[in-house]
């Protein structure tokens, strides 16, 4: 046995209706709400109001740099996870894998130096 509804009542949104009608109806301005841009994350802003996507690529680009004078298969590989990280938090696993890789082909000192370098894309957190 199956329950069928009628196609009225299965494809009205009554619902969805009501809050698109309300949305036309309220102005912001009206309850001292001001008319601004898109709010920004705070770390975005500082960054020169960058966008998620423009932080990670140049965070990306920057990670391959890092990388650029080491041709071994490790480190294409550790590039190629690079090109695919989809945030930030990505990112930063594979920190580890840079210094690594600059320690062995040059030294502890260059590897600590880019390291720093890729430190700036990231958040500090405030010590209490």
């Amino acid at each position: 046995m199956t329950n069928r509804m009628p196609d009225e009542i299965r494809n009205a949104n009554h619902f969805g209706d009501y809050l698109k009608d309300r949305r036309t109806r309220l102005d912001p301005a009206a309850f001292g709400i001001p008319l601004t841009r898109r709010r920004t994350i705070g770390w975005v802003r500082r960054l020169g109001e960058r966008t998620r996507s423009e932080t990670l690529a140049a965070a990306r680009l920057d990670f391959d740099e890092a990388l650029g004078d080491i041709r071994t298969p490790a480190a294409l590989d550790v590039r190629a996870r690079i090109a695919v990280a989809r945030s930030l938090h990505d990112l930063w696993h594979f920190r580890e894998a840079v210094f690594s890789l600059v320690a062995c082909r040059h030294d502890q000192t260059r590897a600590a130096g880019r390291l720093a370098e890729l430190d700036l894309h990231f958040r500090r957190r405030a010590r209490s």
